[in-house]
């Protein structure tokens, strides 16, 4: 790979098997593809986000967006390394999980 040249991430595999125990296809399945879709692409920059961060600027609530990063993961949809870290508050003992899809 030449120095110009900008590290790609492999693109969203779409195999469309989400499971889960209260997951219907026919109720479910467009809305969740739609969401794995869009947290993709925001975090294809390779930048380190929050859930509630996500949720600010593309919608869905932190447990439908903490899901679909989980789905990220998954072999069938492309097997991505999303990796975490704790992000202190406001040099406070408080934090929050960041998370950030690797190139």
């Amino acid at each position: 790979m030449g120095a110009q040249q900008q590290e790609q991430t492999r693109p969203l595999q779409l195999d469309m098997r989400f499971d889960g125990a209260t997951y219907s296809p026919s109720q479910d399945g467009a809305r969740m593809l739609g969401e794995l879709k869009k947290v993709f692409e925001y975090m294809r920059g390779g930048e380190w986000v929050t859930l509630a961060e996500l949720e600010s600027n593309i919608g869905y609530t932190s447990a439908s967006l903490s899901a679909r990063i989980r789905d990220l993961r998954k072999a069938r949809f492309g097997c991505h390394v999303v990796v975490s870290r704790r992000r202190r508050l406001n040099n406070k003992a408080t934090s929050q999980w960041e998370y950030r899809l690797v190139k």
